[in-house]
């Protein structure tokens, strides 16, 4: 699968709301065909915030594999 799948899933499975998909695949995207710094400096600071969501996602899905 590929990133935006994967986060298209999610969202599917009610695991991350519309807001947070939209950014991260937003960022996904633009990230991977852009070559201005600034550009790229503004998705590195975006990333640091979705640390947190990824973190509770990822404990949410062991939970819900016990």
């Amino acid at each position: 699968m590929y990133p935006k799948d994967v986060i298209k899933k999610a969202y599917a499975g009610k695991l991350i709301d519309n807001e947070e998909r939209l950014a991260m695949l937003y960022d996904r995207n633009i990230s991977s065909h852009t070559y201005n710094q600034d550009l790229a400096d503004e998705i590195y600071a975006r990333i640091k915030t979705y640390v947190p969501l990824l973190i509770t996602q990822m404990q949410n899905l062991k939970e819900c594999s016990l």
